[in-house]
């Protein structure tokens, strides 16, 4: 079966973007001395997806370009209309069905509204989230309605002060 795998970079005060949807701040801070002999991958973890799904912001800010190898899904209400995406109005239906069926493993791309309506429906198989060591004070909050859901912690990688911390669901 397919795992549905969220993966995003969050400051110590809990944001994933900061109030003008930007994403300069997500860099680690030079400090290697605590850094893992493993490293974070992100080429090799793309290789295990062939889905991406992603909120209407993240697209309109292009984020879906990132994505040539994967299809990309982008959840909206709206009526919109680019052949290069599938635009869906019902993310927990369309994963839901999707985990069933066979393929690489799903990506949850972001953004936090998606990501919270796929937590309460208690799809999320994997969270990969990478503690970046700012406070923004302000901005898009990841967890502002969190899901009664016990995780299991799987893997800790440091690298310049940036804590990617994996946990996967406990059944």
């Amino acid at each position: 079966m397919r795992k549905i795998i969220f993966s995003s970079a969050m400051s110590l005060d809990g944001f994933i973007a900061d109030t003008q949807d930007g994403y300069a701040w997500i860099q680690g801070d030079g400090y290697t001395k605590l850094d893992t002999v493993k490293k974070w991958d992100y080429a090799a973890f793309l290789f295990t997806v062939d889905t991406v799904l992603m909120g209407r912001r993240c697209y309109e800010l292009n984020q879906h370009k990132d994505f040539v190898d994967q299809k990309v899904l982008v959840a909206t209400h709206q009526n919109m209309v680019d052949p290069s995406v599938t635009f869906i109005k019902d993310p927990v239906e369309v994963l839901t069905s999707l985990k069933e069926a066979s393929g690489k493993n799903i990506f949850v791309y972001g953004g936090a509204q998606l990501f919270q309506s796929i937590l309460q429906a208690n799809l999320i198989d994997e969270m990969i989230i990478g503690i970046v060591p700012v406070l923004l004070k302000d901005g898009i909050r990841l967890f502002e309605h969190s899901a009664d859901l016990q995780w299991a912690l799987k893997e800790v990688i440091v690298e310049e002060g940036i804590v990617i911390l994996t946990y996967h669901r406990r059944t």
